[in-house]
């Protein structure tokens, strides 16, 4: 999170969030984008999300959520919002610099997280995996807007001021990510490729009980391809792993059991496995951007700086992190 947010999200904003729903005890569990923390509404785990008004509106929010009621109410394998003590869905705390903080609550998902690193070869992990991405991609084909309600952002249209002012300030850099930008964009949009997605169904964004995926965390939903739902896990998935070569390999078993999952529910979007390069090398251009406005560069430990500069030679060699 920003230094400066950082120092306007107060004990008493805390306090006076969790309180509107009634929460009564904390445990924090994240702070990239929001403040994220985990208590307890009597005997129910829940989830309460702290959002500054820099990050998101209030009307982004109401559009996140009124997305992820219908999944819900269609048995999608998803986190639903809780309304507060006064059933509003989003509350409001004004911070020191009259900007907003919004609050809002989940329910827990089921199951336990799950490191990637060890799990890389359960093919039920995998398979449920898929199946839950093709039954969320089932419902949000179905999905109509009401006027009322704002339409969420076009993931790709949106990189030039979520991401591109963000880059360094490098000649070659920025025209190699202008052209995976417009390579992504080249691909054909229609109803069954095109839509409103999770857009980072990682393995950091859902538990798994053994049999069924539960996904949460939906800040990031967007209009994108419905082929980045299935490249974002494939991409996070072998993050981790330094041999191309053995990326490379891993990237078909993974594909395997995860499509075997997806297409139980859902049909593969026309083309998708031709366009899952792209998009993660869409998406390292994405993480590159997003890290150099997080971190401060001059000040890198060796692990970020070791992440940023694999980011770097990828963009620069236009070499995706999978090759397929």
């Amino acid at each position: 999170m920003e230094k400066y947010i950082d120092e306007l999200f107060t004990e008493s904003i805390l306090s006076e969030g969790l309180a509107r729903f009634g929460v009564i005890s904390k445990k924090k569990l994240g702070d990239f984008e929001n403040y994220v923390f985990e208590g307890s509404l009597g005997d129910l785990p829940v989830i309460v999300r702290f959002t500054h008004s820099s990050h998101r509106t209030a009307v982004e929010i109401e559009s996140e959520l009124h997305w992820l009621m219908y999944l819900k109410s269609n048995s999608a394998d998803v986190c639903g919002p809780l309304p507060s003590l006064h059933n509003n869905m989003i509350e409001k705390i004004i911070a020191d610099d009259r900007n907003t903080f919004f609050v809002c609550m989940f329910e827990k998902a089921k199951g336990n997280s799950v490191d990637i690193k060890k799990e890389l070869h359960n093919p039920s992990l995998l398979t449920a995996w898929g199946k839950a991405t093709g039954k969320l991609h089932h419902i949000t084909k179905r999905y109509s807007k009401p006027p009322e309600i704002p339409m969420r952002s076009d993931l790709i249209s949106s990189f030039s001021s979520q991401f591109a002012p963000f880059l360094p300030d490098d000649g070659l850099i920025k025209k190699r990510v202008n052209h995976v930008v417009q390579k992504t964009r080249s691909i054909p949009q229609t109803p069954e490729t095109y839509g409103l997605i999770h857009s980072d169904i990682h393995s950091g964004n859902f538990f798994f009980d053994g049999r069924e995926v539960f996904i949460f965390d939906f800040d990031d939903a967007g209009y994108h391809y419905l082929a980045s739902d299935l490249a974002i896990p494939l991409y996070y998935s072998l993050l981790h792993i330094s041999d191309k070569k053995t990326r490379d390999e891993e990237a078909g078993r993974f594909l395997f059991y995860f499509l075997k999952g997806y297409e139980q529910l859902s049909t593969l979007p026309p083309g998708c496995l031709n366009d899952l390069e792209v998009l993660m090398m869409f998406r390292d251009c994405e993480l590159y951007g997003v890290l150099n406005k997080k971190w401060d560069t001059t000040q890198l430990n060796e692990k970020q700086a070791g992440f940023l500069n694999g980011l770097k030679v990828r963009i620069l060699e236009a070499t995706p992190l999978v090759s397929l």
